[in-house]
């Protein structure tokens, strides 16, 4: 992508992710070498929103005359309004659909999971159904010796459900950007809950936000209902417990389609009571099968701060981007993950939207007459 400048005169600023050295990818990811006729390269690199190496590279090419100079003014500015946006932070939760051993033990499987895995800061996996801490323990392997990302630590739930069909949630997380504080299983009293909520509270690296709790949830499709709305009831356990309101609830809630009718879904307590963000909207679909449109997987923001630092939220089509098909996604898992960015680096003072000034910054710079030295006034 040009940001400014031309072929022959002035500064070129292309933008792309993971390039192969000496080159760059279009908008559609093909690959292209860079192109200049003269002069000095200089390249920064940086994280982007999605964990993977964003590269800015400015190339000065010897000026042929006054109006260079102009354009290479408004190069910096630009890359600052980039650089400005990178501080999101990924958390994603993902139902596995029975992850074993000897799923993952599959290379395609654990060759997907770890891509999927790998665009996280924190993943929460549900329907971990293998007893053992093998399976998660291969997956951080795989993890650390993926793309340098790392390094990943993970914290498991005990296997948790009513009858000799039990399932783990697990958290795998980036433990160099987070930590994690304290966490406990729900204290489900009245048994209304298949797989209680295991839930943890991270830190985060933002002075902001500096730690968010985090409440995982698979319901079973038969008590849909009853189960969201005993969520609540886990969202003012946390509050007292750790006295803090900023929270996301996440995971696989068949909230959608055959589960939950629409009427009953807008019914619900985490619906009624203010302040409760549904990130994933109700008409996204989460499903990999062509032949569904479900929005079973869902994020719901609480608290004042957690949601002015959200910047995006969404299901990841992981077999579009993979370039799967249908039926070797679904031995992956029959959902996409969902996720939701928060922008941690913004100051308090910037928890706003922006100014006209800002957003007209770039057409300014465009007409502003050029600046030059004294030399060639």
């Amino acid at each position: 992508m040009l940001l400014g400048g031309s072929p022959r005169a002035g500064t070129e600023c292309r933008v792309w992710e993971n390039p192969a050295p000496g080159r760059c990818c279009d908008s559609v990811g093909s690959l292209h070498p860079l192109t200049a006729e003269a002069g000095v390269q200089t390249s920064w690199s940086v994280q982007s929103r999605a964990q993977v190496g964003l590269h800015l590279e400015a190339t000065w090419i010897p000026p042929e005359g006054p109006s260079s100079v102009n354009t290479a003014m408004r190069c910096p500015a630009m890359l600052l309004l980039l650089v400005g946006g990178v501080g999101a932070f990924r958390i994603c939760a993902f139902n596995t659909q029975r992850l074993t051993l000897a799923k993952v033990a599959r290379e395609q499987v654990m060759d997907t999971l770890v891509r999927i895995v790998a665009r996280c800061d924190i993943m929460v996996l549900q329907e971990v159904v293998d007893p053992s801490p093998s399976v998660i323990s291969l997956l951080i392997r795989e993890l650390n010796r993926y793309d340098g990302s790392g390094p990943y630590s993970f914290l498991s739930s005990p296997s948790l459900g009513r009858s000799t069909y039990t399932e783990k949630y697990v958290y795998i997380y980036r433990s160099h950007k987070t930590q994690v504080q304290d966490h406990y299983v729900y204290n489900d009293e009245d048994d209304v809950f298949a797989r209680e909520p295991f839930v943890a509270q991270f830190t985060l690296p933002s002075k902001v936000l500096p730690s968010l709790v985090l409440v995982p949830l698979h319901t079973t499709p038969k008590a849909v209902e009853k189960e969201l709305n005993a969520l609540y009831d886990v969202f003012l356990d946390v509050s007292q417990h750790w006295q803090s309101k900023d929270m996301i609830l996440l995971g696989d809630f068949n909230a959608d389609c055959g589960s939950l009718t629409k009427k009953r879904l807008n019914e619900l307590v985490l619906r009624t009571q203010a302040d409760f963000y549904w990130a994933i909207a109700d008409e996204k679909d989460t499903t990999v099968r062509a032949t569904t449109h479900c929005a079973y997987d869902r994020i719901v923001l609480h608290g004042e701060r957690c949601r002015s630092l959200q910047h995006r939220a969404a299901a990841f089509d992981f077999p579009s981007v993979f370039q799967l098909t249908e039926e070797e996604a679904l031995n992956i898992s029959d959902h996409y993950p969902v996720e939701v960015e928060l922008e941690l680096n913004r100051a308090a003072h910037q928890i706003q939207p922006l100014s006209l000034a800002t957003l007209l910054l770039p057409s300014l710079l465009l007409v502003l007459p050029p600046l030059l030295p004294p030399s060639w006034a």
